[in-house]
């Protein structure tokens, strides 16, 4: 990787007498970096008595090698001798590897038309490969440094990988390509907190952008868990592989939002459930060009309503408290984020808190999980007004509507065309939507 430190550890196999051992770069066969002896190359190795297998050289700077140090550039390494009281020799081993550039978008702006949390996007990179061709994303590991939990908070095939080319102005949608990262893919912990794939298989043109996506959170995912993901070291690699290495060395790297990029740094944020309403409270730590607060609802974490907004304090170096009362909640689990807006139209997304509302449905829908061709919604109130049903797959894609110009005691709803995955169903009423569930096609 263009900008990763790394280092060569050279094994000096059965040979003897051997003072030093030092690892020569070349870029595009032009000598650029020597690697000169001193002490971390093992001065004297043997010729002081030390018969130890192998020195570690010290970290190489890729900013050594200038203006050829570039994406889609060939590399060669070999390695160099001394003998004690000899010449050297080499060079030996010679190996070739390929430069591909790894940029995590802390910070770089990116055009949405899904709301970040609609599908959970949760961190962005960019592999450039320059004017390499026929390459492919096999290997991509992640982990999460922050509390939410593999297999409990999020299931172990909760979280994709979606891309498309970089052009400039990239709109994430969700119908982009994607692959699956698994908790226990090839045996891993499921409890580690580490998701990945060796056989993605994704082909890399040119620069290709990266989304990092929760496609899933359980049922116990609230305002005690968050995300921070990070690339592992070596977590990336790339075939056809040169002299049968293919592990990209990288730097471990956050891929995920950088705290001190955010405006406005969020000191807490909770929920607490009332008789007839729930009461949001945060509070700010710190405040940079800070217009307003938009206050989110969702009772899935897939779609989320506007509810409301809060005038910001625009600058403060100050703890500052607010708060917001959401009347009448749906009954059941409710959800809310804050999305805070830049006086420059820019924003970012707080935590999301969780409280349950305790009133009795006026809504069933069942069996659930199904792999019937019908579901049945049945409807315990009294309102029986016209009612559109809308039922939305796991990307936020809506793929079935029936409109109901009186809605009945019973509607079947036939599910024939639903392949086996988990789905979103919604009963919109006056433009309003009144009751939502999701339910599982087997």
């Amino acid at each position: 990787e263009k900008e990763a430190t790394t280092f060569a550890r050279l094994n000096r196999n059965t040979y003897n007498n051997i003072e030093w051992l030092a690892a020569r770069f070349f870029v595009n066969q032009e000598v650029i970096y020597n690697v000169n002896d001193g002490p971390e190359w093992g001065t004297g190795w043997q010729c002081v008595n030390n018969n130890s297998a192998s020195k570690r050289t010290n970290n190489y700077n890729p900013n050594d090698f200038g203006a050829n140090w570039v994406a889609g550039a060939d590399v060669f390494v070999s390695v160099l001798s001394k003998y004690c009281n000899a010449g050297t020799g080499g060079p030996f081993n010679q190996r070739k590897f390929q430069i591909i550039d790894f940029d995590a978008d802390n910070g770089v702006s990116m055009t949405t038309t899904v709301s970040d949390n609609t599908n959970n996007v949760v961190g962005t990179f960019t592999l450039d490969v320059g004017s390499l061709t026929g390459k492919v994303l096999n290997r991509l590991w992640i982990t999460n440094g922050c509390t939410a939990l593999e297999g409990g908070d999020i299931p172990n095939d909760g979280i994709s990988v979606f891309y498309e080319p970089v052009t400039g102005s990239e709109t994430f949608d969700g119908t982009e390509p994607s692959g699956i990262l698994y908790g226990d893919y090839g045996g891993n912990s499921t409890s580690n907190g580490e998701w990945g794939s060796d056989a993605l298989g994704i082909n890399i043109t040119g620069n290709t952008r990266f989304y990092i996506v929760i496609t899933d959170l359980t049922n116990s995912f609230d305002d005690t868990h968050e995300v921070c993901f990070s690339l592992l070291n070596d977590g990336i690699s790339l075939s056809p592989a040169n002299d049968t290495y293919s592990l990209m060395r990288t730097n471990q790297t956050s891929i995920g939002p950088s705290a001190a990029l955010l405006p406005v740094e969020f000191a807490h944020f909770s929920v607490t459930s009332r008789s007839d309403a729930h009461l949001l409270n945060w509070s700010t730590a710190s405040e940079i060009n800070n217009d307003y607060f938009e206050i989110q609802h969702s009772t899935d974490l897939l779609e989320w309503t506007r509810i409301g907004e809060v005038k910001g304090a625009g600058n403060s170096d100050r703890q500052l408290s607010y708060e917001f009362e959401h009347q009448s909640p749906l009954a059941g689990l409710n959800y809310y984020r804050l999305k805070q807006v830049d006086m420059d139209g820019e924003f970012e997304y707080s935590k999301i808190v969780s409280a349950r509302y305790e009133k009795s449905s006026t809504w069933e829908l069942f069996p659930n999980p199904t792999n019937s061709s019908n579901l049945f919604l049945r409807n315990m109130g009294s309102s029986k007004q016209e009612s559109i049903i809308e039922i939305y797959d796991i990307t936020g894609k809506k793929i079935q509507q029936n409109i109901l110009p009186e809605m009945e005691e019973m509607h079947t709803i036939d599910i024939t065309r639903l392949p086996i995955g988990l789905y979103f169903l919604q009963v919109m009423q006056n433009g309003q939507r009144t009751w939502a569930s999701r339910f599982e096609v087997l």
